[in-house]
């Protein structure tokens, strides 16, 4: 049974994710960018400082793999159109904007199969 009442979709969500998952992780590189203390090595550096950190760092590097290969085989599967677009958004974003961004072509590509 898909989510859905009256003109409320699942799809709905999914472009909301999308939003939160653009804003949210730029609302902590932006003041990087502006201060001038971004540069790869610091990402690095910051990213593996402790173990709690790599923890989610890893499980996100992890994640990040196992969405592109999903994406890419749910995409063939299902002709969705611009699943590129996702895989670009989660390396220039991140899984937190690629992910729903699949997930909301996804849904699209259903309706139109009324799936």
């Amino acid at each position: 049974m898909r989510l859905e009442l009256k003109s409320f979709k699942i799809k709905h969500i999914y472009i909301t994710l999308c939003i939160f998952g653009v804003i949210l992780p730029y609302s902590q590189l932006i003041p990087l960018l502006i201060n001038g203390n971004f540069s790869i090595q610091f990402m690095i550096d910051q990213l593996f400082i402790n173990r709690v950190s790599t923890l989610f760092a890893l499980d996100l590097f992890i994640t990040a793999i196992v969405f592109v290969i999903f994406a890419l085989n749910e995409g063939i599967k299902l002709s969705i159109k611009y699943v590129w677009l996702c895989l670009i958004s989660t390396i220039v974003v991140g899984a937190s904007f690629g992910f729903p961004l699949f997930l909301y072509l996804r849904e699209i590509e259903l309706e139109k199969r009324n799936i």
